[in-house]
């Protein structure tokens, strides 16, 4: 691989930044199609930029720093409605911490309690 593209760091172009800002909207979604008009371009270009990895990455790199600018703010209103009573985000916040293991119930034809038999393995020594 060429050692200058392989050292590249990628550059989004206007149109790229423009899209991001509005795709990554999320009080406003819109779709593709209509993105591509409002930035005048076809929808068959932004299609062409999915295609590259490094486009996908860097659009994933911005909705990684949204979603991290707004983790605590999602953290509080979690715990606010815990603590309001809210069972699922109790048990989610019981999840987060690892101390949540769901019960699984294991049971035999119609319900009926199985029984586990452990044997012990031969010595073959």
């Amino acid at each position: 691989m060429d050692k200058v593209k392989e050292n590249a760091i990628f550059q989004p172009l206007p149109e790229q930044i423009k899209f991001a800002e509005i795709w990554l909207d999320y009080n406003k979604k819109r779709t593709l199609e209509d993105i591509a008009k409002e930035i005048g371009i076809a929808y068959s270009t932004i299609w062409r930029w999915y295609q590259k990895i490094d486009f996908v990455n860097w659009l994933n790199s911005k909705k990684n720093e949204i979603l991290n600018k707004s983790l605590m703010a999602r953290y509080r209103t979690a715990i606010r409605k815990a603590e309001a009573g809210d069972f699922q985000f109790a048990k989610l916040l019981f999840e987060m911490q690892g101390e949540y293991i769901p019960q699984q119930k294991l049971g035999g034809m119609n319900d009926e309690p199985i029984e586990i038999i452990i044997h012990r393995a031969k010595d073959e020594s």
